[in-house]
């Protein structure tokens, strides 16, 4: 993987990371997609070992694409507040502020997504190789 997909493999991974372990954050993008497309699709995780997660995952945001990107437009302060919360530190405040920011830009990008879905084109092959030739029944002829 050159240095590029590697970077937006972490990133997707990142996003991925910060939308299921901020509940509120979550339930944004929840109620958006509810309320946009009539569905909630669930964000789901790679497993660090495993190829083939990594595609269904990256593959799956890359369906998420246009609810997040119409949450991030629709209702960035919704997102920034639920990410900030009660948090009465001020330099704490800030820095949830800035991350919740940083992830709405990253999502806001449309080179990211253009990124992502070369990263997932180039996995796909890659992984049904894989999974091809852990059958029993894969012969070299």
């Amino acid at each position: 993987m050159n240095e590029e997909a590697a970077e937006t493999a972490e990133e997707a991974t990142d996003l991925i990371g910060w939308v299921l372990n901020h509940g509120r954050v979550h339930s944004v993008f929840n109620e958006c997609q509810a309320e946009a497309f009539g569905k909630v699709l669930a964000f789901l995780v790679a497993n660090e070992t495993r190829w083939g997660t990594h595609f269904v995952a990256f593959d799956w945001l890359d369906d998420l694409k246009d609810p997040m990107w119409w949450a991030v437009i629709s209702r960035r302060p919704d997102i920034i507040s639920a990410q900030v919360g009660a948090e009465k530190n001020c330099q704490k405040r800030q820095k949830l502020e800035d991350d919740a920011n940083a992830h709405c830009e990253l999502i806001d990008d449309g080179s990211f997504w253009r990124r992502l879905k070369s990263v997932v084109d180039d996995l796909e092959p890659i992984c049904l190789g894989l999974n091809m030739n852990q059958t029993d029944a894969m012969r070299p002829d």
